[in-house]
């Protein structure tokens, strides 16, 4: 390992939140409107679930992105980020 990334990790944070949709179903949501073939139309999403439900999952989540970039360096959809008991911290 080079001495430039000694005490450095990359890191990817996957924080997944629902979105409280569901797919339309075309038989039963949609039954007898005069529709386009589904070749040309995807059905599209519905919501099921206010999202303000999941407004504080996605405020913690936000949170976690803010306190990693600020101490580590942003590398495509990773952060390079110093480990706590490297030299960089002390």
């Amino acid at each position: 390992m080079s001495s430039t990334l000694q005490g450095m990790v990359l890191i990817r944070p996957l924080i997944s939140i629902a979105t409280g949709t569901v797919a339309v179903d075309r038989n039963t949501d949609l039954a007898g409107a005069i529709l386009p073939p589904s070749s040309i139309v995807s059905d599209g999403r519905k919501r099921v679930v206010d999202p303000k439900v999941f407004a504080p999952m996605v405020n913690i989540r936000k949170s976690v992105e803010r306190a990693i970039q600020k101490v580590g360096s942003p590398l495509w959809d990773r952060i390079w980020f110093p480990r706590p008991n490297s030299r960089i911290w002390k």
